[in-house]
């Protein structure tokens, strides 16, 4: 038999052979897990508040990233300025009025778990807390009120929390 028209390029040069398209595609699950798993992830780890007199409260949220990966991902992305740092926001009832700091805050890019220097360097990581950052408010509101805390990162996702003034 022959074919006329040329190669069947899709199921002779890109694919394997049919018999054997099963095996090839069992092994890509396991390596996107492990892909996904490097990558950074923004995590809460404490929203606080503390009262500062009757009716003046210090608002505290510190995240950190989670993964292996610095939530940049790479430094030519902050070197062609893709990225933005960690951004935090306070999100205030109209009760409340904001007395330090910004609502918006952009903050530091978050180091991940992988090693910074090889094992050939003998000077010890300056930057042991790369890895976490921490905005601080002062809100003057009554007791009881829900102050709206997000913090975001542009490849390390969203942490979103809420306190109260008590």
């Amino acid at each position: 038999m022959v074919e006329l028209g040329g190669w069947d390029r899709m199921n002779y040069w890109r694919n394997p052979p049919p018999a054997l398209r099963e095996r090839e595609a069992a092994r890509f699950p396991a390596w996107l897990t492990q892909l996904a798993l490097s990558l950074p992830k923004l995590e809460l780890l404490r929203a606080e508040v503390r009262a500062l007199g009757p009716d003046t409260w210090r608002v505290r949220l510190a995240v950190g990233n989670a993964g292996y990966l610095p939530s940049n991902i790479s430094k030519r992305a902050i070197e062609r300025k893709t990225v933005r740092g960690t951004v935090f926001q306070i999100h205030l009832p109209p009760e409340c009025t904001l007395i330090s700091g910004r609502e918006r805050v952009e903050g530091p890019h978050l180091e991940g778990h992988a090693p910074r220097q090889s094992l050939q360097a003998f000077l010890p990581q300056r930057e042991i807390t790369a890895d976490r950052a921490v905005v601080e408010w002062v809100v003057q509101g009554p007791r009881g009120a829900a102050i709206g805390l997000v913090a975001c990162a542009d490849r390390a996702g969203t942490v979103r929390t809420e306190v109260t003034l008590d």
